[in-house]
């Protein structure tokens, strides 16, 4: 059956719209594939900079893309007990929600403690005791395991870099989206490299500024 001229442009154009689409779907992948950051809470910040926390506990483990990769290290401000303590899905570059103040690598897997014995015989490692606040958060105060976040796990600290005072104000805040939990797609460009001289310790007075995506690209 021959097809009418119609038809055939009506699928060209369907054709068109779909690689068009496919082809959007493969730069955002690519985008995302890039620079994730971890947002972590000011006030827990010290030991883990001055490389005396030697892991971090989450509710949920690390992706195993994540394993071995640099990632920013988002500062948000302490918990207040008022309303949403955590940042938003989107934030716009320079919100002042959060600051970059390092970058940190987490070495291979992530360990569940599958009782609150494990737990707390890890505490010199997490720095979570009874009384505090995060301890209440991941572990509660009862006897009972798990805790009222479900299963707590620990990511185990491999490097972590505190970010140079020098680099401008521009580079510590920059725009981000929530790719699941407390971890966010760093969007803008020349993260990566600005990252790899921070862990190596190579950043200077003359690094340049990451560009941030274009909105209206």
């Amino acid at each position: 059956m021959c097809r009418s001229s119609r038809q055939v442009m009506k699928e060209t154009k369907e054709a068109d719209c779909l690689e068009a689409t496919v082809a959007l779907q493969k730069q955002e992948h690519q985008a995302h594939a890039g620079v994730v950051g971890l947002e972590v809470f000011s006030a827990g910040l010290p030991p883990i900079l001055a490389g005396k926390k030697t892991c971090s506990v989450r509710n949920y483990p690390l992706p195993k893309d994540l394993e071995g990769k640099p990632l920013l290290v988002l500062a948000i401000p302490p918990p207040t007990g008022e309303g949403a303590d955590t940042l938003p899905d989107e934030v716009a570059a320079e919100s002042g929600l959060f600051e970059c103040v390092g970058v940190i690598v987490f070495s291979s897997g992530s360990y569940r403690y599958d009782t609150r014995a494990a737990f707390e015989e890890d505490a010199p490692r997490h720095a979570m005791v009874p009384g505090t606040p995060l301890h209440a958060k991941y572990a509660g105060e009862g006897s009972g395991w798990p805790g009222p976040e479900g299963y707590t796990y620990r990511w185990d600290i491999e490097t972590v870099k505190p970010w140079p005072p020098e680099l401008e104000m521009a580079t510590r805040m920059p725009a981000v989206s929530r790719r699941c939990h407390s971890l966010f797609y760093v969007q803008g460009t020349g993260w990566e490299s600005l990252m790899q001289a921070v862990i190596s310790g190579t950043s200077h007075r003359g690094t340049v500024r990451p560009l941030e995506a274009d909105p209206s690209a």
